[in-house]
């Protein structure tokens, strides 16, 4: 469900900065959105189980429930995979919202304001402008409507409800829900998904019969070769191989298949990082998560669970963050340009180990209820959370595969 939401805020934002370029006298030196405001621990959670939730087995009619900072959360997401940021206030019968991209270097921003009207069916562009300058309200509907039949073969959106303190999301999943996320993908993506799980399954053959396996040979291997499916202008693509490869490695890593058409599928075989199972799956779906959705819903995703453990559960683990942080930026390295993805697919062909991708977790704190967490460290918005997880970062910083990021 976050995927079409997104694809849909996405599209609209698209549409009304399509006249960008005709209108370059319309960009402002400042941008009209900043980084948004932190979810609190509350709010982090009822995201993660947005986020996890709206996944049923099969196609039917569902309704989406959001409140306001994470309706924000997710227009923000949808806009920064097109580069800005963007917000999103509802009110009773409609909504505003505001988007800013930097355009080029030191052309300033353009700052598009849209106001959004209910109907019986899906939003309507009431107003909108650009920077000064008006935009035609009915052309950006128009658009908005064509572009969501590229997302029919996930889902239909049928109405969206707004109020002051919820949004009602009415949409209808086609098909198995389970695969509709990869009728999105273009024949290109889906090839890239059925290859690099087809190497997979050939990496878990060459390693012991026995036991579990180590999440870094299979990583490296897979980041090694590219999957000879070219781009634009039939150029090599590693930015697009390595974000299949962490795609590919995360539902195998968490007993997931990719529905996609593959020569070969790979053994089941339980996959740890520096001994543990569940470091494994922190890592692999951060760096997925990041991957496909950026890196602001990884971390948020992240700490959501952490929270959520931590309020009766397994408890609050800063190992699990160091797992969580380790697979973020390995997927900013390896997806955020076509150099870092180099860089990447070399470091690879050399062989990472463990300690090259994530480093020791011994001595971080673990297992800390609420209470506890909050008496001890604080809040995630305390000095001393904040010190901690700067100490994570400057530990993943000092491992081989970020220290030897050449500078640009």
């Amino acid at each position: 469900m976050l995927r079409l939401l997104s694809g849909v805020l996405g599209l609209l934002t698209l549409a009304a900065a399509a006249g960008v370029a005709l209108l370059l006298v319309a960009l402002e030196p400042q941008p009209l959105v900043h980084a948004n405001a932190a979810l609190s621990s509350a709010e982090l959670r009822s995201f993660t189980a947005t986020v996890r939730s709206g996944n049923p087995g099969h196609a039917g009619i569902e309704t989406l429930t959001l409140t306001p900072p994470e309706l924000s959360a997710m227009v923000d997401l949808a806009a920064r995979r097109l580069g800005g940021q963007a917000r999103l206030r509802p009110a009773r019968g409609g909504a505003a919202l505001t988007a800013s991209f930097p355009i080029a270097r030191d052309l300033g921003h353009a700052n598009l304001q849209v106001e959004l009207r209910e109907t019986a069916g899906i939003p309507v562009v009431a107003t909108a402008r650009l920077g000064g300058l008006p935009l035609p309200a009915a052309l950006l509907s128009h658009l908005l409507r064509q572009g969501l039949k590229e997302l029919a073969p996930a889902g239909e959106l049928l109405r969206v409800g707004f109020e002051p303190d919820q949004v009602r999301v009415l949409y209808r999943l086609r098909g198995d829900a389970r695969t509709a996320p990869v009728a999105l993908l273009d024949d290109a993506e889906k090839r890239r998904l059925g290859v690099r799980e087809a190497q997979l399954a050939a990496i878990v053959t060459r390693q012991h019969r026995a036991g579990h396996l180590s999440l870094a040979p299979l990583l490296s291997g897979l980041l090694a070769q590219p999957t000879g499916i070219t781009g634009a202008g039939g150029r090599d693509d590693p930015v697009a191989d390595n974000r299949a490869a962490l795609l590919v490695l995360a539902a195998y890593v968490n007993g997931r298949r990719v529905p996609v058409s593959s020569s070969a599928r790979p053994q089941r075989r339980r996959v740890l990082l520096r001994g543990r199972h569940d470091l494994a799956q922190h890592f692999s779906i951060s760096a997925a998560t990041a991957a496909e959705g950026g890196s602001p819903l990884s971390h948020l995703v992240g700490l959501a669970k952490e929270l959520a453990d931590a309020d009766g559960g397994s408890g609050f683990s800063f190992a699990d963050m160091l797992a969580n942080r380790a697979g973020i930026r390995l997927a900013e390295l390896a997806t955020g340009s076509a150099a870092g993805a180099r860089h990447t697919r070399r470091m690879a062909r050399a062989g990472l180990g463990e300690a090259d991708i994530m480093p020791d977790h011994r001595g971080l704190p673990e297992g800390m209820q609420q209470a506890v967490l909050a008496r001890s460290i604080g809040t995630p918005s305390s000095p001393a959370y904040a010190r901690l997880i700067d100490h994570i970062d400057r530990r993943i910083d000092a491992t081989k595969l970020h220290r030897s990021m050449p500078a640009s």
